[in-house]
């Protein structure tokens, strides 16, 4: 019987914030997709490989950390092109529940982070296993064709998870305001303030997918460059996905940084996994904008964030 964090197979939608290897092994096994491969990598890490629309899925689970990383790689030896950042760059400005990276030597990943640092069920990580994988047919077609799919990220049930509770997460995670500013049918954004840090949040309840956007302008930088920053970002697991664009303001052109991150949620996603979700959100960019004002500065890894003096 395949149990996770001590729960029984009947379990699924049971919270938990404890997974071993060996969970997540029986955990992907379950899902019959093919069989798993395992292999120990560097700072503790754990890469299961499995096989999907022809290609391998990895998938790296960082126990210490309490964090997933699904990623597939497609094959490619040339340079890292301006075209090719900036091709990423539009997966990143417009797709939710994933990020497009182009790696040293050209090659292309995609990935999905999952972390259950603050609980989660063993549902909820094979739904978003299952929805990383359905996207892969889409990246292969936007990797070829360099055309943005209109990705059909339907989650359910519909308003599996109320406004009000929403808004609650947010003033638990130390919302100083919170201002509805557009209710578009199920779709609702409001602006959030947590001190400097001002956030858009966006409530899909036709898709069951709450977004969070945060934005800093800067002056007289190359957006090429800055495109190259976020894909040296988007690197690096749980971090969100950086994107960037070109606005101009009294004839000066600046360019935009911005920072996404996505949580699909279901009728068993918790107050303290949305609470948690926002409030790691926040230190993120606060990181992100000193990232964004230091060329010099690199992205900080699982350690540096969760270590203690990191």
């Amino acid at each position: 019987m395949l149990t996770i964090g001590g729960l029984a197979d009947d379990s699924a939608t049971a919270a938990v914030d404890t997974l071993s290897d060996d969970n997540v092994e029986a955990l992907l096994s379950d899902l019959g997709i093919s069989a798993v491969g395992r292999k120990s990598l560097e700072k503790g890490e754990t890469l299961f490989t499995l096989e999907a629309h022809n290609r391998q899925v990895g998938v790296v689970h960082n126990a210490r950390y309490k964090q997933l990383q699904f990623v597939v790689l497609y094959g490619g030896d040339e340079d890292v092109t301006i075209e090719k950042v900036r091709q990423a760059n539009r997966w990143n400005r417009t797709q939710r529940l994933s990020r497009a990276v182009v790696l040293d030597g050209g090659t292309w990943a995609i990935a999905r982070d999952f972390n259950y640092r603050h609980s989660a069920t063993r549902q909820a990580i094979s739904s978003a296993f299952r929805q990383f994988v359905s996207t892969l047919p889409l990246f292969r077609t936007f990797v070829e064709s360099g055309n943005v799919p209109e990705a059909d990220h339907t989650r359910g049930p519909s308003g599996s998870v109320s406004p009000e509770r929403v808004e609650q997460a947010l003033q638990q995670a130390g919302a100083e305001s919170v201002d509805l500013i557009e209710a578009n049918g199920d779709v609702l954004t409001s602006f959030a303030r947590f001190g400097t840090i001002a956030v858009s949040v966006t409530h899909d309840q036709r898709t069951s997918i709450l977004s969070l956007r945060y934005s800093y302008r800067t002056e007289s930088e190359s957006l090429d460059e800055v495109l190259r920053r976020c894909n040296v970002w988007n690197d690096e697991p749980s971090l969100g996905r950086a994107s960037s664009n070109e606005t101009f303001a009294s004839g000066t052109a600046h360019a935009l940084w911005q920072l996404d991150d996505d949580l699909a949620l279901t009728m068993e996603t918790t107050q303290p996994v949305i609470e948690g979700f926002v409030h790691e959100f926040i230190s993120i960019a606060r990181t992100f904008r000193q990232f964004a004002q230091d060329d010099q500065r690199s992205p900080p890894d699982l350690a540096a964030r969760f270590e203690p003096g990191g």
